[in-house]
């Protein structure tokens, strides 16, 4: 199992040269990550799930990174661990 603050970092340095999006793109990625896990979700096509609930996991991660916000922490208070 991939740990989330391993994830987090991983992905935080793979974009980090990337160019920074303004907020209406962000919500746009984020927004079309979701409508694809919905259509997938709608499908009941078990592989299209899996693989386009990876895609908006990751997109979160990337948009979570460009606010520096630790997820590790966060999920950690979020569920009282």
């Amino acid at each position: 199992m991939v740990e989330v603050k391993k994830l987090q970092n991983f992905l935080k340095n793979l974009h980090k040269f990337d160019k920074k999006l303004d907020l209406t793109q962000e919500l746009e990625a984020i927004n079309q990550s979701f409508e694809k896990l919905v259509k997938a979700i709608k499908s009941e096509d078990k592989e299209k799930i899996s693989m386009t609930l990876r895609e908006h996991i990751i997109e979160l991660i990337n948009y979570v990174n460009t606010k520096d916000v630790d997820l590790d922490e966060a999920l950690e208070k979020g569920f009282n661990l």
